[in-house]
């Protein structure tokens, strides 16, 4: 199947804002498109549907991407296809988390927020019969991202606009859309991880800068970006005062994105839309 058209993906995610890119990308490189934010119901519709690639998000409540996709690999009802595609989507492309989802089965590891330039390329090779598709780049930046010499964070933009267009295949309504959606999730994202720290749950926190780490790559936040990945390592080191201190510093840039956004939303001329407007996604049943 050489023809986008003709290749049906579904995408499991759970967060709103990584959903709205993946299908944004996706529709606008001429694939199907079906998302779904939970691994149970996903497993429902591949039942029912002959899907030709599966992008799993690999942490979701109830069942994350791992279970997921032991549960798919495992399945032998009449009309499933155990073995379809499957690559991950995650903000942590470590190699401790390539080594795992290349052993539970899976095709492959995607960084988000994820390249669209490269992308095709992943999936007509799992179409092509690969076992696993090897990372172009497995850290913790995209394979394009100007940022991936990882300078100070005060060197960042707090906002790349250009970037929040590239993550929605440049799209720039969904783009104010990704850009609503952070202002809403951020501040108790930051909100918890603050708790968390204060009740000495590491565990908790370093899941939460995770999850802001991600959330801040969606909104082309860099220097809040830089921010979370700097607090998952000093979480892994547990000294309580630099800790403290990166939470300050997350709360302070946040409110310098709430700036910069209302900058540019007062500014017309800077959100100029895309010329190709991207199609919609062809749903889910």
């Amino acid at each position: 199947m050489d023809n986008p058209q003709q290749i049906k993906i579904l995408v499991v995610e759970d967060d709103l804002s990584s959903r709205i890119i993946m299908e944004a990308i996706l529709s606008k490189l001429g694939y199907q498109v079906c998302a779904t934010d939970s691994g149970i119901h996903a497993i429902d519709l591949l039942k029912k549907t002959p899907f030709d690639v599966v992008l799993m998000d690999l942490v979701m409540p109830e069942i994350g991407g791992y279970e997921t996709t032991l549960r798919i690999r495992r399945e032998h009802t009449n009309g499933f296809h155990p073995n379809i595609p499957i690559l991950a989507l995650t903000a942590d492309s470590t190699s401790d988390t390539l080594r795992q989802c290349q052993e539970i089965g899976m095709n492959g590891c995607l960084t988000k927020p994820v390249n669209p330039a490269t992308l095709p390329l992943f999936i007509r090779q799992c179409l092509d019969g690969a076992q696993w598709v090897t990372p172009i780049k497995s850290d913790d930046q995209p394979l394009d991202d100007p940022y991936s010499s990882h300078p100070e964070s005060m060197d960042l933009p707090t906002l790349d606009w250009n970037m929040t267009l590239r993550n929605v295949g440049g799209d720039a309504s969904r783009a104010r859309t990704i850009l609503s959606i952070g202002l809403e999730d951020l501040p108790p994202l930051l909100h918890r991880l603050a708790h968390a720290f204060q009740a000495g749950d590491y565990r908790q926190a370093k899941l939460l800068a995770h999850t802001i780490k991600g959330e801040s790559g969606n909104l082309g936040a860099q220097r809040l970006r830089h921010l979370a990945i700097q607090m998952e390592s000093l979480l892994d080191k547990a000294e309580p005062n630099p800790i403290q201190e990166q939470i300050v510093l997350l709360q302070n840039e946040f409110q310098h994105l709430l700036q910069a956004i209302h900058s540019k939303s007062q500014n017309p001329l800077s959100l100029e839309k895309s010329n190709e407007p991207t199609p919609p996604s062809a749903g889910c049943r």
